[in-house]
């Protein structure tokens, strides 16, 4: 790394975390492309003049537009197709991505859904926003529902997951939330009727609610939160869809081994299922989470909302067959657990449509939406970056890296950019480096033979700690000293919760 872009990083990240360049790059450049009343036919890609009237188009669609964001629960991005992965498992998301931006380095900042979806929602990382430590989140924080209901929208939370619902500390701040029957909270007062808990955790059970409400909200601005639970586990998925893929072989699963024994995420050398056969279980769930994408796309088209909204479809964090030694997620910063997709379909007349291959993170989400929407926020609160950026060619680089932390007791840090990840264990005496260009998988620790890159890393992941409130020390040695940590308050699961979060793997 060159002197003066290392220093552009430490006045960026003194500032606020990750405010460094953004960058337009891409397999294909971006092109404008007029609305249909399907989806674009062709995937061939040409260069859009970019500029400031890329931006007023932008802007100018975005004046009377919804906001629709769509999450799939543990969608690891390299298995989606049009991130390349060649099975057939998302066919609807693959015919969005020809009339979306689809942003292919995206990058969760914790490998969990309650952290990951409150850093989406205030544009904060989760050491910030406390989300992921024995504490709670500032109620005072603004959010998206916040700023956008402050600006006259309706908003509603759809979700299928417990551990993102008012329940867990998740979307309390959103006018209409719809949840399980059995939860506690606003769900219960709703006169939509919601389905049984064990169809409420289905894209079929989440869609129709979705369906129902959307169909009374056609006159109004609105914002909805769609978390569906495939592809996470259980693997549920009907069985014709595991019949379906069953039948083929599936790309190789990797089995590898912990890179540091010392390391032992709380299930041991557990594994549920053989390397086919957890690919093939969890794709059956990965197309049945686009089957619910396609359907929120669908009811959107019913009623003549789509080409209005501003339609966003991502992750809040990836999952893992054993690829490293650990399994399903939460317990490490691994590609296959942070690495996720991000699309986004625009409103408009003139709609950009290609890849962006600059770095991302769910946090750039909230200044993103508020930029286009002209709208203000607190620019000096928020650590994410906008995006905007990116799409009209204002800014030509893409952030110096990345960051995610993984959960205890197997707390790990990670810094990535395009070319290098380096992950850092508890106290730093445990770290990892590899050459994404050369082993892409991150299968060969290579840290004795980069001494230069391991320490221009180390020093953005002190700089990365200051912004957090803390030294580098104490970022590694949980728990972090935050400056502004309240502390949790006690609180009893009831049994049913409790049993369900087991029945996710949040509870073992």
């Amino acid at each position: 790394m060159s002197t003066p872009c290392f220093r552009s990083l430490q006045r960026a990240l003194q500032v606020a975390l990750l405010f460094a360049s953004l960058g337009l790059a891409g397999c294909g450049g971006l092109r404008s492309a007029a609305p249909t009343g399907g989806l674009a036919a062709s995937s061939q890609w040409e260069a859009l003049s970019v500029g400031e009237p890329v931006l007023d188009q932008l802007r100018a669609g975005a004046q009377s537009a919804n906001l629709v964001i769509c999450v799939i629960d543990a969608a690891r991005a390299d298995h989606v197709g049009c991130y390349g992965y060649p099975r057939d498992t998302t066919p609807s998301i693959d015919q969005l991505a020809k009339e979306s931006v689809v942003f292919k380095n995206h990058f969760a900042p914790y490998p969990s859904t309650k952290p990951s979806t409150q850093s989406l929602f205030t544009g904060l990382f989760p050491d910030t926003q406390l989300a992921a430590q024995p504490r709670v989140a500032d109620e005072a924080a603004f959010t998206l529902a916040k700023g956008l209901r402050a600006a006259g929208f309706r908003t509603a939370f759809f979700s299928s997951n417990i551990v993102a619902s008012p329940e867990s500390g998740v979307g309390g701040d959103f006018e209409r939330v719809f949840v399980r029957p059995s939860a506690r909270g606003q769900a219960k007062k709703e006169r939509i009727p919601l389905p049984k808990a064990d169809l409420w955790r289905t894209p079929e059970g989440l869609t129709n609610v979705f369906g129902k409400w959307l169909a009374g909200e056609r006159k109004s601005r609105f914002f909805a939160y769609c978390h569906l639970l495939p592809p996470h586990n259980p693997y549920d998925a009907p069985d014709e869809l595991r019949a379906m893929l069953a039948k083929e072989e599936p790309p190789a699963v990797r089995q590898g081994r912990l890179e540091f024994p010392e390391v032992q995420p709380p299930y041991g050398g557990f594994r549920p299922y053989s390397g086919r056969q957890w690919a093939n279980l969890y794709d059956a769930n990965m197309r049945w989470a686009d089957w619910g994408v396609g359907e929120v796309v669908r009811l959107l088209r019913k009623y003549d909302l789509l080409d209005n909204t501003v339609l966003v479809i991502t992750s809040d964090h990836g999952e893992a067959f054993g690829e490293h030694g650990y399994i399903y997620h939460s317990h490490a910063v691994y590609d296959e657990f942070v690495h996720i997709p991000l699309l986004i379909r625009f409103p408009g007349q003139q709609r950009l449509v290609g890849e962006v291959a600059a770095l991302t993170q769910t946090f750039d989400l909230l200044p993103t939406i508020f930029e286009l929407y002209q709208m203000p926020y607190p620019r000096e609160s928020v650590q994410g970056s906008s995006l905007v950026p990116l799409l009209d060619g204002e800014k030509s680089n893409s952030r110096e890296y990345v960051f995610a932390t993984s959960a205890e007791p197997c707390l790990s840090y990670l810094v990535r950019d395009s070319d290098w990840s380096l992950i850092v264990h508890r106290g730093g005496k445990l770290r990892a480096l590899y050459d994404l260009r050369r082993d892409p998988e991150q299968t060969r620790n290579v840290i004795a033979k980069h001494p230069g890159t391991v320490g221009e890393m180390t020093a953005a992941l002190q700089e990365f700690a200051q912004t957090q409130g803390c030294s580098l020390a104490e970022l590694l040695s949980p728990p972090a000293a935050v400056t502004s940590a309240p502390k949790a308050p006690q609180t009893t699961l009831p049994e049913e919760t409790r049993r369900e979060l087991e029945a996710l793997g949040y509870l073992r």
